[in-house]
């Protein structure tokens, strides 16, 4: 967790940058105050980080000390940044549950059976909001030990739907909880979880009057479906009614709705290509292309991750499908990660999954292992929960040769995989 003792340094050290600027440029507090158009007291509070300011002070003193004070408003971004990754992280915690048992798959399937109300006073949505976002964040950083509290969250959200039930808001707070749940259930593969947490979402997502929600809720059905081998052309057909249906929406042009539409043709396109259906897994990716170009930047609304760079990535991991490995490893070389936001680091690190699939295929399994070690030195709790991953190393353990993947057998260790 962020400590906010590190804002409060980091605060005192972007001060006592703008004093060294001050001066080097040849201004006074007077003087500079009067170019900024804020009083000198501001200043010298701020030069020794006894007072907050806005975005546009550090602005106005980029444009007035020149160049070489650039970074100031960066700077100014980044403790902004770690500010509310330490209110996230602080509500999340919040939802700490004592009674929670060694085995957290076992506790999350058991929240999602009983549903039991939680003993105490009910949080706030604000609190609620917060935690979801903070809980969002984590499992796209690949930061899974942060969302233990899950079940927890799980009951809140239940009964604050239940104590307002009329409220959208507390129905969209229980559907993004849901879907949050499935995201994790699926990336763990705990089917069942997932298939009651989507369905959940769904059902939540009725409450809310947003199409888009009810999109982004069979997006994670499609996911629970496809997990399950004999219903992945299930899968596709439940991801390409949705985004048609969201497209028929008066708001199917809105960031969020593009996104959603955007993020099934991908699960469609993937579904399609594990039918070796190659024409129809093109048609999917090039119309979530479309959807891309009309969104027009690398984006995460409603946490999807959708954009031009994730659809450049979902090319790779169709290729892998369609066992095109020559096509995926070359697709991969244009590909730039970099452009993702920085969040994504789960996103990120799926690239050199697939590109560890692909290799398997050719069995060029020291390229395959490179692979597997680059996505654990990216995200490194995903190693210990990716079964798709843990996966991929019991193949490798299958066919193992020391001389040729010497480094094999730690990362088994490390994943908790046994030959």
């Amino acid at each position: 967790m962020e400590d906010p003792n590190e804002v409060q340094q980091a605060r005192k050290r972007l001060g006592a940058r703008l004093a060294l600027l001050r001066a080097a440029a040849g201004f006074t507090q007077h003087t500079l105050a009067a170019q900024i158009s804020y009083g000198r007291s501001t200043i010298a509070n701020v030069e020794v980080g006894k007072q907050k300011v806005r975005r546009d002070f550090w602005q106005r003193c980029d444009a007035v000390l020149g160049e070489e004070s650039s970074s100031l408003t960066a700077e100014h971004n980044q403790i902004v940044d770690m500010l509310s990754r330490h209110q996230q992280q602080a509500a999340l915690a919040a939802f700490t549950d004592d009674d929670q048992p060694a085995d957290w798959d076992e506790w999350l399937r058991h929240s999602m059976l009983t549903r039991a109300r939680p003993p105490g006073e009910l949080p706030s949505l604000e609190s609620m909001e917060s935690a979801l976002n903070g809980g969002n964040a984590a499992y796209q950083r690949a930061q899974y030990a942060q969302l233990r509290d899950l079940p927890a969250m799980v009951r809140c959200a239940e009964a604050l739907v239940a104590h307002t039930p009329e409220s959208a808001r507390a129905a969209t707070i229980a559907t993004s909880v849901y879907l949050l749940v499935a995201k994790l259930a699926t990336k763990r593969g705990a089917v069942d979880v997932a298939w009651v947490a989507a369905d959940r979402a769904a059902t939540f997502s009725l409450m809310t009057r947003r199409p888009e929600l009810r999109a982004v809720a069979a997006y994670q059905t499609a996911c629970a479906l496809a997990k399950q081998p004999a219903r992945v052309g299930e899968a596709e057909d439940v991801a390409l009614s949705a985004a048609g249906a969201l497209a028929a929406h008066r708001g199917a042009t809105t960031p969020g709705a593009l996104s959603a539409r955007g993020a099934l043709l991908l699960h469609a396109a993937i579904a399609a290509a594990r039918q070796g259906r190659r024409a129809d897994a093109e048609k999917h990716l090039d119309g979530a292309e479309t959807l891309a170009r009309q969104l027009g930047r690398n984006a995460n609304e409603l946490w999807t991750a959708f954009g031009p760079a994730n659809v450049a990535l979902h090319r790779i991991s169709v290729a892998v499908a369609l066992n095109a490995t020559a096509h995926a490893i070359g697709l991969a070389d244009r590909v730039d990660t970099a452009a993702l936001p920085p969040m994504l680091v789960s996103r990120r690190a799926q690239l050199h999954l697939d590109l560890a699939a692909a290799h398997l295929q050719t069995k060029a399994d020291p390229q395959s292992l490179l692979h597997l070690l680059e996505f654990e030195r990216i995200a490194p709790e995903a190693i210990t929960v990716n079964r798709a991953a843990q996966g991929h190393i019991q193949t490798l353990l299958g066919r193992w040769r020391a001389s040729q993947t010497p480094g094999l057998p730690a990362l088994a260790a490390r994943a908790g995989v046994q030959a």
